[in-house]
């Protein structure tokens, strides 16, 4: 009876344990009622997208599916070279796990995509109408990018790596916002264990985002105002809420000539993305 008792209460625990650490990820509506942005810019995100599907990550594709699924459907991006996308990012991620003895090594953070992934599927799954309109295209994208699923990071891999602030010896390595993107307010409570609470609502009340060709600007106000609703809706013990506020400076009119920007010290334009 004490030996069914203790496995008993072993299955428990290890349960609990389980639903702990279970990370949950919420897609996002693409509609004008959950932001204006999302009617607007449609043909500036195209030009990206048709430049290059690599201009976007998998979380801001969450924000662009009308314009993913527009070009799809009318055969300006096929399913072949969405399936040729997921591939190398597929390929990017093992080879982060391959060229590191533990994930704590990494510097790029390949991790993070596939979260992005499961962000972008759960996007595609929320967006009923759009799944509709074009089954066969939601059909190759969800299938595709499901390639990326269960090859992120765990919870304790993601406290040691999270970078909130840009430090010489990791300039454009930080990721606080790509991790709170996909997975929300428990990233915030690990930054404010991290670097404190005033530092942490400091960064949220001074946040500058640049608009480019690759990202332009309705695509960073979309995915901003996602962001401030969520944040909007975490609640911390013992702290008042923590308010979003950003400055966009709109970099798009130097079209590819942005990336070219010498920024001194070898850094590369491409890598100071930080959102």
């Amino acid at each position: 009876m004490k030996k069914k008792l203790f496995l008993l209460w072993l299955f428990l625990t290890y349960s609990f344990i389980s639903c702990a650490q279970e990370i949950k990820i919420e897609g996002i509506l693409n509609c004008g009622f959950v932001h204006s942005s999302f009617d607007k810019g449609q043909e500036e995100i195209k030009t990206s997208i048709k430049d290059d599907l690599h201009n976007l990550n998998l979380y801001e594709y969450s924000h662009t599916l009308r314009e993913l699924y527009e070009l799809t459907h009318s055969g300006e991006i096929t399913l072949e070279e969405w399936d040729k996308y997921i591939d190398a990012l597929l390929s990017e991620v093992k080879q982060e796990r391959n060229d590191t003895i533990e994930p704590f090594f990494a510097i790029e953070y390949k991790g993070i995509i596939p979260f992005q992934a499961e962000y972008f599927i759960a996007s595609l799954d929320k967006n009923k109408e759009l799944k509709e309109k074009y089954s066969k295209e939601y059909r190759g994208l969800k299938e595709s990018t499901s390639k990326l699923r269960g090859k992120g990071y765990t919870w304790n891999e993601i406290d040691t790596l999270l970078v909130v602030f840009s430090r010489k010896s990791t300039v454009g390595t930080v990721n606080f916002w790509y991790f709170l993107q996909v997975l929300g307010c428990p990233i915030i409570e690990i930054a404010i264990e991290k670097e404190g609470i005033e530092d942490i609502k400091m960064i949220f009340n001074d946040l500058r985002l640049s608009a480019t060709f690759k990202t332009p600007l309705f695509l960073q106000i979309r995915k901003f105002q996602n962001l401030k609703k969520m944040v909007s809706q975490c609640s911390f013990k013992d702290i008042n809420d923590i308010e979003m506020k950003a400055m966009f400076a709109d970099m798009s009119v130097l079209g590819k000539d942005y990336y070219d920007i010498d920024e001194g010290e070898g850094i590369n334009r491409n890598k100071l993305k930080i959102f």
